[in-house]
């Protein structure tokens, strides 16, 4: 363990990376590393639903995530997602009027739960 820093002290802390199972895969481009973090998504929601039953997800419905939320909607290895058996989660929302076109809510239900067979109840 490291020794406490005064508070008062600008100097930086150089911690170690902490020691963790696994390896660390890169991707080169942006739609590989979309490709290969929904397969994980995928397989992590048929092993939650075989082991518990329900898989629950929850999702940033951020300008930065809808590649990605796109792609889990069109893409054809994805079209068996077991929506019917997942709850879907809204991890942040935009402090704006419910009537905003920017409400973050209202674009991840455009998004999946109309285009899926995610029951309503379930978001």
């Amino acid at each position: 363990m490291l020794p406490p820093l005064p508070l008062d002290s600008n100097e930086p802390r150089r911690v170690p990376p902490p020691r963790l199972p696994g390896v660390v895969v890169s991707r080169t481009d942006a739609d590989a590393a979309i490709d290969s973090a929904l397969a994980d998504v995928f397989m992590q929601a048929n092993g939650c639903i075989g082991a518990f039953g329900s898989f629950h997800f929850a999702v940033c419905a951020s300008r930065s995530a809808e590649p990605a939320l796109r792609r889990l909607m069109f893409d054809p290895a994805l079209r068996s997602f077991p929506w019917r058996r997942t709850r879907l989660w809204l991890t942040d929302e935009l402090a704006v009027p419910e009537e905003d076109d920017r409400r973050r809510g209202r674009a991840l239900h455009d998004l999946i739960v109309t285009q899926s067979d995610l029951p309503e109840s379930q978001f």
